[in-house]
């Protein structure tokens, strides 16, 4: 029994230094995969060679690039395939390489990865095709107005599993799960459902409005021979009209078309000094106008296209001439 034993811890020990020595060959390995296979995230591979070294001096990085070249190796560690975390990377400014050429060992730790950079006036790297892996950078979904993240979570890139609902159309992804290495479907929403109307607010009770405004200017339009018989007399109440029989003003000379009723006429404008004396103002539909007619000297309303007042006597003109 005690020589099992023995032999039994003599293989736990064993086993676990070889484990402790294989494990950065295991580490390197893994961390190598992702940059083999960092194409299959939507991104093209660039054969463009790097001609940018990094040097740090004193915990400052100093960049020094070739004449041909507009990249350098940032020296920021992160899991790989760098580009894949573009957060951590190119302090210096421009943003990771996508694909296999984008992503070397870290000097001090094999396991991890530095990014190439491109800076931020050098050509841009191919973009992947729509609705390819990962967005560059993590940047934001495209598809317009009608786009959402379908919550699924899985290997990038995205277009190989299913994400959206039927009939949506996947059109880009995201960062998510352990250390954003997998893909969150951003998708188009190919049949919006119309936005609902909006609730119709009740109208407002309209609360009459009792004054004095004095004497105002006011115009009225008639034909040019009614506005010379009016000019030598004076003005006559009509027989009809939106407050009923009464004498009509507005309160400038271009009168609108829409206050001209179809016994109005035109083609000449006289101007008024009238004395509204006590007025009412009522609604647009000039309801309660006959009520108002025994109480008030005037009544104005507007029906939508201006204010307009009317008085009942034509005692109540002090003077006019013509306008026009």
């Amino acid at each position: 029994l005690w020589f099992k034993s023995f032999e039994g811890c003599a293989q736990v020990t064993y086993r676990r230094m070889a484990f402790k020595r294989a494990l950065p060959a295991l580490l390197w390995t893994v961390a190598q995969m992702p940059v083999v296979f960092g194409s299959l995230r939507g991104f093209n591979e660039t054969n463009q060679t790097e001609t940018h070294e990094m040097h740090e001096t004193n915990e400052t990085l100093t960049l020094r690039s070739s004449a041909q070249g507009g990249r350098y190796w940032d020296g920021q560690c992160s899991a790989c395939p760098a580009y894949l975390y573009p957060w951590m990377h190119c302090k210096g400014g421009g943003r990771p390489v996508p694909g296999m050429q984008g992503s070397k060992p870290c000097p001090n730790n094999g396991a991890l990865c530095q990014a190439s950079c491109t800076r931020p006036n050098a050509p841009a790297p191919p973009k992947r095709p729509n609705g390819g892996g990962r967005p560059n950078g993590g940047g934001r979904p495209n598809g317009g107005g009608n786009t959402y993240a379908d919550g699924k979570c899985t290997p990038c890139p995205a277009w190989l599993y299913s994400h959206c609902s039927k009939g949506d159309q996947l059109v880009s992804a995201k960062p998510c799960g352990w250390m954003g290495i997998y893909c969150e479907g951003i998708c188009k929403n190919n049949n919006p459902k119309p936005p609902k109307p909006a609730p119709e607010q009740p109208e407002q009770p309209f609360e009459p409005v009792v004054s004095e405004p004095g004497v105002k200017t006011l115009y009225h339009e008639t034909s040019p021979e009614a506005a010379t018989k009016i000019l030598e007399s004076s003005f006559r109440p009509g027989t009809s009209g939106w407050c009923g029989g009464a004498i009509y003003f507005y309160t400038s000379p271009r009168i609108p078309k829409s206050k001209l009723g179809p016994d109005s006429q035109s083609g000449a404008v006289i101007q008024a000094e009238v004395d509204l004396g006590t007025n009412i103002q009522l609604d647009k539909k000039c309801d309660g106008s006959e009520q108002a007619r025994e109480k008030y000297d005037s009544v104005s309303f507007d029906p939508g296209d201006g204010l307009e007042y009317l008085v009942f006597s034509p005692d109540r003109v002090i003077s006019m001439s013509r306008y026009s």
